[in-house]
């Protein structure tokens, strides 16, 4: 969970998932964080997603899911 400045402070969006305590930004050591979405996109298709460069977003939005 991010509380609002901190979420600020790293660029986050201003309603993020983040600060609602219902997302996470993950990386699995040794694992590209293009195969941890493609995991997560089949075990959990409710799982709001998003691909990033060095770690996957993983979040449980009431809208979603949403993927980017």
């Amino acid at each position: 969970c991010r509380c609002e400045a901190y979420n600020r402070k790293v660029g986050g969006a201003p309603d993020s998932q983040h600060t609602k305590a219902r997302a996470a930004d993950i990386q699995v050591k040794g694992i590209a964080p293009d195969s941890v979405y493609d995991w997560l996109a089949a075990e959990f298709p409710s799982a709001s997603l998003g691909r990033y460069a060095t770690f996957t977003h993983v979040d449980t939005r009431s809208n979603g899911p949403a993927r980017w």
